[in-house]
């Protein structure tokens, strides 16, 4: 039922990602959406399965302690996707030699 409910909002994200496509040759292959609340989780899904692209799965304390940042203990359990703004502001983008990351992890 997910992609007959959003079937105008794909057609749009196909061709706002096409047109992203061709005008940089760069193919988009992951989705993440961002400040869903739970009960619409079930729109990510529907929108890589839609699109045919999977859908970005985030590992926080791998990819924050890969850039040296640690969380308490109790901070980490309550950590989900709607944080990847906050938690990606606290990075050194701009570092000569970051270590790598391994943030996105495809679904098979």
């Amino acid at each position: 039922m997910g992609p007959t409910l959003i079937k105008k909002l794909m057609k749009e994200l196909q061709s706002s990602i096409g047109f992203y496509e061709v005008q940089t040759g760069q193919s988009v292959g992951l989705l993440h959406t961002m400040l869903l609340p739970p009960k619409l989780a079930w729109l990510n899904t529907a929108l890589a399965n839609g699109l045919g692209i999977g859908s970005l799965e985030m590992d926080f304390a791998s990819w924050l302690g890969s850039r040296n940042i640690t969380l308490a203990e109790n901070v980490q359990s309550s950590i989900d996707v709607r944080w990847f703004g906050l938690c990606s502001l606290m990075i050194n983008h701009n570092a000569e030699t970051p270590e790598t990351d391994a943030v996105a992890q495809k679904e098979d």
